[in-house]
C-alpha cells in the first residue's frame, strides 16, 4: 500500500490496494491515512454494492437507508444519480454530510459506478486546517457558538473529532438557519466569511472522477461541494455508504 499526497492536509491517493481483500493491518493503515488526509482516493476499483458495503463496514458501523432510497441489493448503499433520486438538481454548496441529523455520519464512502466524460466533479477542503488557520481570538470566539439547522437540529460551530480530538469548523452553507445568541444579520455575515475561508482556492482539492474511483472522506475533518451540474443527456451514477462513529 502506498499513500501518495494529492493536496496538502486535504487529499491522498491510496495505491496498490484492492479494497475487496483488506486485512486488519491494511484497514489500520487506511485509518492512519485518514487522520492525516481526510479525503482518500482509491483508483480502479471494481465493486458490487455488497462489496462496497463490506468495505464501509471496516471503517465503522454503516448507516441503513430506508427502502425508498436504498439500493435493491443492500440497505447499506444508496444511489446518487443525476437523473433521479436524492440531490438531483440541487445547487452546489459547501457542506459536511448529514448535518440535518442530530448524529451525522463520521465518514462517507463514495463509489463511481458510471462517470460522464465531463462534469460532476467534487471540491474538498480541510475544515481542521481552516480552523487552525484562524487567529487565537477567532478560535476562542467560535468555540462557543452553536449552529441551528432545520428541525431545530443544532451542532457546535467547532466540532471535536471523536477519534483524533482535533477541532474543525462545521459547515453547511445551504441549510444553516442561524447561530444561537447571534442576530440573523451577524450570523449570516459570519457564516459567509467562514465558508469563504474554508473554500479559499489554494486550500481546495478538486476531484475529477474516473470509472471505478472509490473515495472516503471524513465529515468532521473535511467539507465538500459539488460543481456544475452534469448534462442530463449524460449519465452519472455514484453509490454511497455512510459510516457512523464506533
Amino acid at each position: 500500500m502506498l499513500v501518495r499526497e494529492l493536496h496538502p492536509r486535504v487529499a491522498a491517493a491510496v495505491d496498490g490496494v484492492d479494497v475487496r481483500s483488506l486485512d486488519d493491518d491494511a484497514t489500520a493503515a487506511i485509518e492512519a491515512a485518514l487522520a492525516e488526509h481526510p479525503v482518500l482516493v482509491f483508483r480502479a476499483q471494481r465493486l458490487e454494492p455488497g462489496e462496497l458495503a463490506a468495505f464501509a463496514q471496516r471503517l465503522g458501523p454503516p448507516e441503513l437507508f430506508p427502502p425508498a432510497v436504498a439500493h435493491p441489493s443492500s440497505e447499506m448503499v444508496t444511489v446518487i444519480s443525476n437523473r433521479s433520486g436524492p440531490g438531483r438538481g440541487a445547487p452546489p454548496y459547501w457542506h459536511s454530510d448529514g448535518l440535518l441529523r442530530a448524529e451525522p455520519p463520521l465518514r462517507t464512502v463514495f463509489y463511481a459506478e458510471t462517470v460522464p466524460p465531463s462534469g460532476g466533479e467534487t471540491l474538498f477542503s480541510s475544515t481542521e486546517a481552516a480552523y487552525e488557520a484562524l487567529d487565537e481570538q477567532s478560535r476562542t470566539q467560535l468555540d462557543e457558538l452553536v449552529l441551528v439547522l432545520p428541525g431545530d437540529v443544532r451542532h457546535p460551530l467547532v466540532r471535536e473529532h471523536p477519534r483524533t480530538g482535533r477541532r474543525a469548523l462545521c459547515v453547511n452553507a445551504g441549510a444553516t438557519l442561524g447561530i444561537v445568541g447571534v442576530t440573523r444579520e451577524s450570523a449570516a455575515r459570519l457564516l459567509e466569511e467562514l465558508v469563504a475561508h474554508v473554500s479559499r482556492p489554494e486550500t481546495v482539492y478538486r476531484h475529477r472522477y474516473e470509472q471505478g474511483d472509490l473515495l472516503v472522506w471524513d465529515n468532521v475533518a473535511a467539507a465538500h461541494s459539488a460543481t456544475e451540474a452534469v448534462d442530463p443527456a449524460l449519465e452519472r451514477v455514484m453509490l454511497r455508504c455512510d459510516v457512523n462513529a464506533a
